[in-house]
């Protein structure tokens, strides 16, 4: 356990697996290959959002429209298990944001 200090003041308990996993994302960055790998998963994760999406409303929407989606969600709950959340206030952060960034059709 690693303790943080919170931007308002005090502290928390963070998980060590947490900073562990950060660490590793960092490192992660600095290797070719692993990024390529990584680039390759998001672009899968991204179509079958896209697939799921079009399948579900009976329309489709721009990849690109994903790969933000996706990018916000992902950093979203990356700061907030970085800053020591519990999981259900990280899954009720994502869900705000899936609300917020809903496409509306014109």
């Amino acid at each position: 356990m690693a303790h943080v200090l919170r931007p308002g003041g005090g502290r928390h308990v963070r998980p060590a697996g947490v900073h562990a996993w950060s660490r590793f994302g960092e490192a992660a960055r600095a290797y070719p290959r692993i990024r390529r790998r990584r680039a390759a998963s998001r672009q899968q994760v991204v179509r079958f959002l896209a697939s799921q999406y079009e399948r579900q409303q009976g329309r489709d929407l721009p990849d690109v429209h994903f790969e933000f989606l996706f990018g916000a969600l992902l950093r979203a709950a990356q700061d907030e298990v970085a800053a020591g959340r519990e999981p259900d206030v990280v899954a009720e952060r994502v869900r705000q944001l899936l609300a917020l960034l809903e496409p509306v059709p014109a």
